[in-house]
């Protein structure tokens, strides 16, 4: 019971607009066998995700956007696809180059608990 006393409810618009990012980015297409397929803007996608955590979760010192986006399955079902995709041919600064980099960057800042008073960025 204690546990759900302390959770606040995650604000209606605040959901319906991260599970729209996540949906965004891309899924499992049946032209491709079920293989993913990136959205048409999957890269500021990433970015815009990396932006909520910052700006949502980091000064409202609350963690619903993280929460969303493990509820969305956003590692395993979107960022570990893109980035099991990903080939070391891909030239450094392409597209694709740029998609794996906020991946990587988008899943540390999931799984990242920071104090934003002690974290002189």
């Amino acid at each position: 019971m204690e546990i759900q006393h302390s959770m606040q409810a995650v604000d209606a618009e605040v959901r319906a607009y991260v599970f729209s990012l996540v949906s965004a980015l891309g899924g499992s297409s049946a032209a491709e066998d079920g293989h993913y397929v990136l959205g048409d803007d999957a890269l500021a996608v990433l970015r815009d995700l990396k932006r909520w955590i910052r700006l949502y979760d980091e000064e409202t010192h609350r963690l619903d956007v993280r929460r969303l986006l493990a509820e969305a399955n956003l590692v395993k079902g979107d960022l570990l696809e893109i980035l099991a995709a990903w080939t070391e041919e891909a030239e450094e600064g392409s597209l694709m180059s740029k998609i794996a980099m906020n991946c990587g960057r988008c899943a540390l800042r999931v799984y990242t608990l920071r104090s934003t008073d002690t974290d002189p960025q």
